[in-house]
């Protein structure tokens, strides 16, 4: 299925209006006219005539294309108060001429524009056109052009009569037959415009949106609206990429990322992957053409917030492991991991001990909270978080002398730093740039030492990392992709959830 917004129904026949939507490259997925009356009623005023007619074209034709777009137009020219009719024959073609010579005019061009969810938006457009003074012998030449008949009053502006107009302000598509500013206006405010959130306000700072939204899968990462396939930065060699790429390519109608996790999957996971992601796509097209913006479509769609379901996406390459306390949840787990063959095993904890004092999860995480953690060594490292950047220092003051042993040399204290560091960030859910105040060292093979620990720590951190090395102070420096909000703060948003 094809990622796009609903289809454009264009409510007119005439091949005017085709060009002139193709001039400003829209394309209506089907032509389907209205067979209205549209005799103008009695007294009836030449502006309200135009929009009757739009809305009534409209509303003939929308009935035929639920879940469609439907544009519908009526073109009138009015003379004074009087309403011209659309030529049919050539002596109503050659009155109408006659009463436009030497004279100014209007067009007025109605149109309606009707949203999937029934919402109609409508525009009157006026255009003043003056004739220059029309000898007989011109209008004769004209009528033997046949360009007139169906034509409201009696000529087109984009043919031979255009050597009429002496004069016009306004649009000149709407004489045409389609005011194109105006159409292309309704037509966007029709679509509503969908944005993601990239990344959560914080302090001050407001959420980031993006319109290049992203549907993320395990192993790929769908873009409806780019283009190309891509990859993450660790899927290395060029092999590899050509064969992901030919198993990608044609699985999905826009731009593809595959994701470190997609290394070496083969075609059948890669396409069941690209499945998931394209059905998670049309429902949340399907929500937001359903729905009255504003709205938080994540949270009208049944799964779109489950952290079981995004633990499996961010993770599922990775985990072995999921322990639940509830049994119906991890049954229908269990049932879910088999219909999608994964290896990963689900396990219901019904024992007497709390689900996160197994493996001192609970722990883990109080540990994660403190702004000063304590090594097995003795060494100490402590967090500041700040609105610019994180500040990390490390402390052997205390090394050793706990331990009854000698103090250590400063490259085995920050060896033994590193790797902590790198896992409290990533538990921490720590982002923005990192300044590590390592102990110091004068050795630049102990810097290099040190740096490639850290690196290695942090391969394993499925947001992306970027290492800068020592500055000439002696500041490690590094930055981590914003990806949420910190455990502290995600904490306290269901603290306050549960209030």
């Amino acid at each position: 299925m094809a990622a796009s917004i609903p289809p454009l129904v264009l409510a007119s026949a005439s091949p005017r209006r085709l060009e002139l939507l193709r001039q400003v490259g829209l394309e209506p997925a089907e032509i389907d006219p209205a067979d209205i009356d549209e005799s103008p009623g009695t007294g009836e005023l030449p502006r309200t005539y135009a929009v009757r007619m739009a809305r009534a074209k409209l509303a003939a034709v929308a009935c035929r294309h639920p879940g469609a777009i439907v544009l519908a137009a009526d073109s009138v020219v009015v003379c004074g108060r009087r309403i011209l009719p659309k030529a049919e024959t050539e002596a109503e073609a050659r009155a109408c001429l006659a009463l436009l010579s030497g004279r100014r005019h209007r067009v007025l061009g109605g149109l309606a524009v009707g949203r999937p969810d029934g919402t109609v938006r409508t525009r009157l457009v006026e255009t003043v056109v003056r004739f220059k003074r029309l000898e007989a012998a011109e209008i004769d030449d004209y009528l033997q052009s046949g360009e007139w008949r169906g034509k409201a009053g009696g000529y087109a502006i984009q043919g031979r009569a255009a050597r009429f107009v002496a004069f016009i302000s306004g649009s000149y598509s709407n004489v045409v037959g389609l005011p194109l500013f105006e159409a292309a206006s309704l037509l966007k405010a029709a679509a509503p415009i969908l944005v993601q959130v990239r990344n959560d306000g914080e302090g001050e700072k407001g959420p980031r949106l993006s319109m290049n939204i992203a549907v993320t899968g395990r192993y790929v990462v769908y873009h409806p609206v780019g283009s190309g396939v891509s990859f993450s930065r660790r899927i290395e060699g060029e092999s590899e990429r050509d064969r992901l790429r030919a198993h990608v390519e044609g699985l999905l109608e826009g731009g593809v990322v595959l994701r470190t996790a997609a290394a070496g999957a083969t075609l059948d996971v890669l396409r069941a992957d690209a499945l998931q992601v394209m059905e998670r796509w049309e429902k949340i097209r399907g929500q937001a053409f359903d729905v009255q913006p504003p709205a938080d479509l994540s949270a009208r769609i049944p799964g779109e917030r489950d952290p079981i379901a995004r633990l499996l996406r961010d993770h599922g390459a990775s985990l072995e492991e999921v322990i639940l306390d509830e049994r119906g949840m991890a049954r229908a787990l269990q049932d879910e991991m088999d219909r999608l063959g994964e290896k990963i095993r689900v396990r219901w904890h019904n024992g007497p001990m709390p689900a996160f004092d197994i493996d001192d999860v609970a722990g883990q995480i109080d540990t994660a909270l403190a702004p000063r953690i304590v090594l097995e060594s003795g060494v100490e490292v402590l967090f500041e978080p700040g609105e610019t950047l994180c500040a990390v220092d490390v402390d052997s003051a205390a090394a050793g002398g706990r331990q009854g042993r000698a103090p250590r040399r400063p490259i085995d204290v920050n060896l033994e730093a590193a790797p902590a560091i790198a896992q409290q960030l990533r538990l921490r859910n720590i982002a923005g740039a990192v300044v590590i105040d390592f102990v110091t060292m004068r050795s630049t093979y102990d810097r290099d030492k040190v740096q490639a620990a850290l690196a290695e720590a942090m391969a394993g951190d499925p947001v992306p990392t970027q290492l800068y090395g020592f500055t000439r102070l002696g500041h490690f420096e590094l930055t981590r992709a914003r990806r949420g909000a910190t455990l502290a703060a995600q904490l306290e948003a269901l603290e306050k959830g549960d209030d």
